[in-house]
């Protein structure tokens, strides 16, 4: 039987890493806003970022489990889970942007 799409244990889609993501948003948010970047360049950097992350992420997970000569364990993050992840970064920014700036 196919498990549904929201679990937080296996990780397909929302997982606690989420979180995570939320909070990177909140804080390049705030850095953006000391900054003084305009919200079209700082929503549009946020996204950039997070999607260059989300393709960097897995060569670094594999680099440092080569050095550290730790096959056992996989970079397990679906299509699905990453662009779900870019998705939690931006709501923390539209967030942080929401209660400092307003909208």
């Amino acid at each position: 039987m196919k498990k549904s799409g929201f679990s937080l244990s296996d990780g397909r889609y929302v997982d606690w890493w989420s979180l995570v993501h939320v909070g990177s948003g909140i804080v390049l948010g705030l850095i953006f806003i000391w900054i003084g970047f305009d919200f079209v360049y700082a929503l549009l950097a946020i996204f950039v970022l997070n999607v260059l992350w989300e393709i960097v992420e897995p060569t670094i997970y594999f680099l440092v489990n080569s050095a550290l000569k730790n096959n056992r364990t996989k970079f397990r993050e679906t299509t699905a889970n990453q662009i779900i992840d870019i998705i939690f970064d931006v709501i923390g920014f539209l967030l942080i942007w929401w209660v400092v700036k307003g909208f």
